[in-house]
């Protein structure tokens, strides 16, 4: 008779192999428009999606459903390989929509979650911060008991929530380029690990904020990028940020700098994807 250990061993495997053949099944890109379901909650659960995504993206190696409802736009994004997630807690997931459809547009709305930003005063904070993650997300859930995962699981969405309380916006008439995640502004986000070592961004747009209305639905672009290197990795205060054309948030004096980074290899290449979406009714 198996071990509870053993058992639940078996278990990730089966679920890597799911995972694995259902990526396969899965469009590139999302094909249509999705209603949002009537209980969705930001908190990085997909318990209301049962755990089923609509896309999944190879250029990012992640699953995606973009979805609405009267009020909002949500993006669910989940990475289960731990280069993404480490991709994801250093640099953040990039939405950026263009009302118009036109993928140059100038009045795009860009939305960046998670922005990790270091502790004031203290030395290298969003750097030690950044490395945790990394190592916690590096773990191999496959080697693990089922009662050693969830130890593991609670450890990364306490180190990721004291952390992750900031959201990047740039468009957004009124909005501060930098906002708390308990803002009431219009635009929320979450992320957070599974058992199973998986991790889900959620976030919410208001339709108000981006000026789309179900009453009169038209077909928008939507921009996907996974940064790819903290940019936020110093000990130096982050006052505001900005978004170059790329989609990549810059702080302070520091886009330079990242930017060099990029250049020189220091971090892990961007990548990214275009899709269409038009607005479902209920």
């Amino acid at each position: 008779m198996l071990n509870s250990g053993k058992t639940f061993k078996s278990a990730v495997i089966g679920v890597c192999l799911s995972i694995a053949a259902n990526a396969q099944k899965l469009p590139n890109i999302q094909p249509g428009s999705v209603r949002a379901p009537a209980d969705i909650k930001i908190d990085g659960k997909t318990t209301e999606w049962n755990n089923q995504f609509k896309a999944y993206n190879h250029a990012t190696d992640v699953f995606y459903t973009l979805s609405n409802d009267d009020d909002n736009l949500y993006l669910t994004v989940q990475a289960t390989d731990a280069a993404i997630i480490r991709k994801i807690n250093s640099g953040g997931v990039c939405l950026t929509i263009q009302p118009t459809g036109k993928k140059n547009d100038k009045d795009a709305f860009r939305v960046v979650y998670p922005v990790i930003i270091p502790t004031a005063g203290k030395a290298g904070g969003g750097v030690v911060m950044v490395s945790s993650i990394k190592r916690l997300a590096a773990s191999d859930n496959e080697h693990l008991t089922e009662k050693e995962a969830d130890s593991i699981m609670m450890a990364r969405n306490k180190l990721f929530n004291q952390r992750a309380k900031w959201i990047g916006a740039l468009g957004f008439k009124d909005l501060d380029s930098l906002i708390s995640v308990y803002n009431d502004d219009g635009l929320k986000a979450a992320g957070r690990y599974d058992a199973k070592g998986a991790f889900t961004c959620e976030m919410a747009i208001s339709l108000k904020r981006l000026g789309l209305s179900v009453d009169n639905p038209v077909k928008f672009s939507y921009h996907i990028l996974l940064n790819g290197v903290s940019l936020f990795g110093s000990s130096r205060p982050v006052q505001s940020i900005s978004i170059v054309a790329g989609g990549m948030p810059m702080g302070g004096g520091e886009g330079q700098d990242m930017a060099k980074v990029m250049m020189d290899g220091g971090g892990a290449a961007a990548t990214d994807f275009w899709g269409e979406y038009i607005l479902t009714k209920k």
